[in-house]
């Protein structure tokens, strides 16, 4: 069983589809929720980078590598940094201007509603036709 650390590794598992350009960042604490969602991406044609929690995907998207990134898919509840606290920082901190999509099962609606600062909000168990359809439409 992986550790807790190499688990919530960053990694940078990038799809060598040398036609796509379309860098899409997951991030999410649970390793099999990254998996089914790389899955997802990469039917589509979506390169996929991972980070298992805010922080690590704030770093990343801090280096030149979240120039190449239009969108940021984030689960709301993780260790370290939440989906929102990642949303704030992202918008206010380095002026990300792609798409931040978050996705929760967590959530009531009223919080759901008031989660103002993504593009796109998904419940869990989640649509990936509907989500694949609203990444479509930001390219």
């Amino acid at each position: 069983m992986a550790s807790s650390e190499s688990r919530h590794k960053a990694t940078l598992n990038v799809t060598a589809k040398a036609h796509s350009n379309r860098k899409v960042l997951v991030v999410d604490d649970e390793q099999d929720i990254r998996l089914i969602l790389r899955m997802v991406l990469e039917k589509y044609n979506y390169q996929v980078l991972e980070a298992g929690n805010g922080k690590m995907a704030l770093e990343l998207l801090e280096r030149d590598i979240g120039k190449e990134i239009f969108c940021v898919i984030t689960d709301y509840l993780m260790p370290q940094m939440n989906g929102l606290q990642l949303c704030k920082q992202l918008r206010e901190k380095i002026k990300y201007s792609g798409g931040i999509f978050l996705i929760t099962a967590y959530l009531d609606k009223e919080q759901f509603d008031k989660a103002s600062c993504f593009d796109e909000k998904f419940m869990k168990p989640l649509d990936f036709e509907d989500l694949v359809k609203k990444l479509k439409a930001r390219t």
